[in-house]
This record gives C-alpha cells, sequence and structure tokens, in this order.
C-alpha cells in the first residue's frame, strides 16, 4: 500500500484525486511530481490487477465490487465519469457538455477542459481485459521474426503511459480507473497542431532520446531506453505529434514494445541501436551525425 500524496500535490476537482497537471505547462518539479504519481498509481493498478478475477468469470456487479475493493486496498482512484464531466448518450456512447471531445483514436478518446487547458483521456477497457495495441516480435522460425502490433492489457499500456511520460513524450498522468471499472484515465497538458510533420516528429523522437534502428523491421519505429532495458516505439502518425506551449514538438501517444533477448542473435543491428539509446539516455547526446537524415514523411 502507499503513502499519502505530500501537500505539494494538487487537488483535481473534477476527478477528485491529486493531480501534477494543472494547465497546459509543468515546471521541472511538476514534471517529477507527475513521475512519483504515475510509479505509485502503476503500481497499485498491478496489484489490483494481479488479485482480479477476469471480467469474463464474474457477472458486472461482482466484478465491479472487486475492483472497488483491491482499488481502495491498494490505493487506486476510482473516478466518477458524472464528476468528470460525462455522461452516455442513446447510443451508449460517452458524451459531455463541460469537455470539448478532440478525437476517437484506435485507444482511447480525448476531451479537452478548456478551462484549465487538460486533456483527460478515457482508454475503454474492453470485457476480454484487452485495452489498446502494443509492438511485439512474432516469430517466423529460428532466425526470423517479425513487429507486430497486437491487444495490450491494461497493465501494458498502464506501463506505456508511464514509460512515455519517463522517456520525454508529452507528460501524462495516470488519473486512475473509471468507478464503473470500464476505462483507464489519463491526462495532459493541451498541445497544438504540428507545423510541418516531417521536422516536428523528428525532434519529437529527439526528445524522447529515440534513435533508429538500422535493420528493416517492417513498418517505421525507433528505439528508446527506460526501466533498464530497450523499447520499441512506433504508429507515429500525424495524430500522434503535437506542439507543447512551449513551441516544443512531443510525442502525445504511440505504440511501445519491447525487445526480446532472442531478436538480437537474428537481427544484431538492433545491438547497436541498444547501446545507442542507452548511451543518449545517459549522456544526453546522440553520437552518430546521421540522425534524422534521409528520414521521409513515409518513414515516420
Amino acid at each position: 500500500m502507499n503513502d499519502q500524496p505530500p501537500d505539494q500535490y494538487e487537488f483535481d476537482f473534477r476527478t477528485g484525486c491529486p493531480t501534477a497537471i494543472t494547465g497546459d505547462t509543468l515546471s521541472v518539479e511538476q514534471w517529477r511530481i507527475c513521475t512519483r504519481i504515475n510509479r505509485q498509481r502503476a503500481r497499485g493498478i498491478q496489484e489490483t490487477h494481479r488479485t482480479t478475477p477476469s471480467r469474463q468469470s464474474l457477472s458486472p456487479d461482482v466484478w465491479q465490487a472487486t475492483v472497488a475493493a483491491e482499488s481502495k486496498l491498494w490505493d487506486v482512484p476510482l473516478v466518477s465519469l458524472d464528476r468528470l464531466g460525462f455522461y452516455f448518450d442513446e447510443l451508449s456512447a460517452l458524451a459531455s457538455r463541460q469537455l470539448q471531445r478532440l478525437n476517437e483514436g484506435k485507444e482511447a478518446s480525448a476531451w479537452l477542459d478548456a478551462d484549465t487547458r487538460c486533456v483527460y483521456k478515457l482508454f475503454d477497457l474492453r470485457a476480454n481485459g484487452a485495452l489498446g495495441q502494443k509492438l511485439e516480435f512474432c516469430r517466423d522460425d529460428d532466425f526470423h521474426f517479425r513487429l507486430e502490433q497486437v491487444d495490450a492489457t491494461l497493465l501494458d499500456t498502464v506501463q506505456k503511459l508511464r514509460l512515455l511520460h519517463e522517456a520525454g513524450a508529452c507528460p501524462t498522468e495516470i488519473v486512475g480507473l473509471s468507478d464503473t471499472g470500464d476505462f483507464l484515465i489519463a491526462k495532459q497538458p493541451f498541445c497544438q497542431m504540428y507545423k510541418d510533420f516531417t521536422s516536428d516528429s523528428l525532434t519529437a523522437v529527439s526528445m524522447m532520446k529515440a534513435v533508429r534502428p538500422t535493420c528493416p523491421l517492417g513498418m517505421p519505429v525507433y528505439l528508446f531506453w527506460g526501466d533498464e532495458e530497450a523499447w520499441l516505439v512506433g504508429d507515429l502518425h500525424p495524430g500522434n505529434i503535437r506542439i507543447n506551449s512551449q513551441g516544443v514538438p512531443v510525442v502525445i501517444d504511440a505504440l511501445i514494445g519491447s525487445v526480446p533477448p532472442a531478436t538480437l542473435k537474428a537481427m544484431p543491428q538492433l545491438t547497436t541501436a541498444i547501446h545507442q539509446a542507452r548511451d543518449f539516455r545517459m549522456t544526453g547526446k546522440y553520437k552518430s551525425a546521421s540522425f534524422g537524415e534521409g528520414e521521409r514523411d513515409k518513414d515516420l
């Protein structure tokens, strides 16, 4: 179980939870507080998920009661959708009179609070436990792998939000779960549309200290170092690149995936990229002068 949040945390009146994101700009200290919040809540969600039976094995009411009990035990915020400003329309779709809908992505819907200039993202947890997608190496034979987009779990997506935040993407706060158990809720500062996708994408990737592997992987991806291991990051389409309030391009969402040791034997170039990404993270400097050279819009 977790300690109570320290006094310097702000309070989000919409969620009823402590928060570090109170507008479209974060100080260094707010970013650190957000990192602390994310680690605490990610750990709590992991423990809650570990001890909660599958939704397919229980009735919705019993499952929700189980989630509520475990969430309280592990200090995972359960957020009222009504308090957050949502209701379900006649088609049983999420709607809001207080928040402005920004988009409906493959993984989540995004909603802007125009007063605070914060964006709330709701990830829909499906009945089979899948939530969003991730990158995963699939083995064709002993020497060949292919990279695919596959269903992610709740824990995968929570881990992704935490890792992207810590790597240097757009600051992202893990808010908690909806009190119905149907949604994972996250929060970001509002960002503006990019100006030049090709240029801004490369800058956003470099903000994450990510490097481009030289081996063909079947889709455009980069590699970054986080939690003492290598991660692939991809799906960097125009909807996932924005400009923050300081005018800096950032990744607001992406897909990530781990790099299994077996792939390094089949694709030794990945080992080089991993060393580059680790050095980039440790030193803040990328050692190759060719970073970003030859990139084209279609490559991203």
